[in-house]
């Protein structure tokens, strides 16, 4: 780990302390994004050839860590965006972020099984409903087991931004709060809780430390953190079927991590290498790592595995970064360079209706 070098020359300032600049803070989140892959990766991989019984059961909770990890981190950025920039803008780059390298990891999974046994059920509707990201609407099962975290993640790109466009940044305690008192409604009246609302709250984490970081961790927003952080630790204790008192433990330390990291600029060369193909690496880590791990076999040997999980990682981070150049920066510039025309085109129907409403 290394700090960043603080620029003499204050470049943001809200309140009284200086704030690190743009870069800095995105050294460090990305940072603590490729902390976050990291984890997913060995919480996956690990257990199934390194490490067995009921060790590997607290291993595979790394995973779940680095999901929690991811979810904060999302708080943080997306509410910052959101108050940037335009709902529409906001919209955009995140679709051009998200569907265009998921859009071919699906497509590439689906041609794959359509060539071997076992899925012979894979359908139209069934592709339809994974490339869109609506396979709990319709009732189809996820193509990749990780989705589930990627359906969560768009419902709350969209649930911000409407949040925002109608309450500002009011809300953001009670909403949560509200979210856990369905999901303990839901919990008592059948016996489980609902997945959405139990993840949905840990966005909030991050919204509640980008608050309190920029009313320079006054008393009232460092409460409010503090607050945010217990009470949605222990709707995970609770509602976390598989690993609520890991899911806990690891939220407390990941915001603390957060703030703590924020505060130093503390980034990683390395850390920041795989932070920034992080979202291509989550793609691609299981559909082709799990494939890999088939085809080497298991090893008789604990070394044996331990290789074979390294050949894995190695491979796999290469096609994530390939993904990443390839797919993920093109489409982003893609989708920037034609703001101005989306702009504009939202200018024209707002100027239609307007006329229409005169008439």
């Amino acid at each position: 780990m290394t700090t960043a070098t603080r620029e003499p020359k204050r470049l943001d300032v809200v309140g009284p302390e200086y704030h690190p600049d743009r870069s800095q803070r995105f050294l460090a989140l990305d940072t603590l994004r490729g902390v976050a892959i990291l984890m997913v990766v060995v919480g996956h991989f690990f257990p199934d050839r390194i490490v067995f019984g009921q060790l590997a059961h607290h291993l595979a909770s790394m995973g779940r860590g680095g999901v929690l990890l991811f979810f904060v981190l999302s708080g943080y950025l997306i509410f910052r965006n959101v108050e940037r920039q335009d709902t529409s803008i906001f919209l955009s780059r995140r679709l051009f972020k998200i569907f265009p390298a998921y859009s071919i990891n699906v497509a590439l999974i689906f041609l794959f099984g359509l060539f071997t046994a076992g899925h012979e059920n894979w359908n139209l509707k069934f592709l339809l409903a994974n490339l869109f990201m609506v396979q709990d609407i319709f009732g189809q099962n996820l193509l990749n087991g990780v989705f589930w975290t990627l359906l969560i993640e768009i419902k709350f790109y969209a649930f911000i931004a409407l949040q925002y466009l109608l309450l500002r940044d009011r809300g953001t305690l009670v909403i949560p709060l509200v979210f856990i008192l369905v999901n303990t409604t839901i919990w008592l009246t059948r016996g489980y809780a609902s997945t959405l609302l139990t993840f949905f709250p840990t966005f909030y984490v991050g919204i509640q430390i980008y608050r309190a970081e920029r009313g320079n961790w006054d008393c009232i927003g460092a409460l409010k953190a503090c607050g945010m952080v217990a009470l949605v630790a222990l709707s995970l204790f609770l509602f976390d079927d598989y690993y609520g008192g890991w899911s806990a433990v690891y939220l407390v330390v990941e915001a603390a991590l957060l703030a703590f990291f924020l505060r130093r600029d503390i980034s990683s060369r390395v850390l920041n290498f795989f932070g920034r193909i992080s979202y291509s690496d989550y793609l691609y880590h299981a559909s082709l790592g799990y494939l890999i791990l088939v085809l080497l076999g298991p090893s008789t040997t604990w070394i044996g595995n331990l290789v074979s999980a390294f050949i894995v990682i190695v491979l796999t981070t290469a096609v994530a970064y390939i993904s990443f150049r390839l797919i993920e920066v093109p489409m982003v510039t893609f989708g920037k360079v034609h703001e101005p025309l989306l702009r504009s085109s939202i200018k024209r129907v707002r100027a239609t209706l307007g006329l229409l409403n005169q008439v």
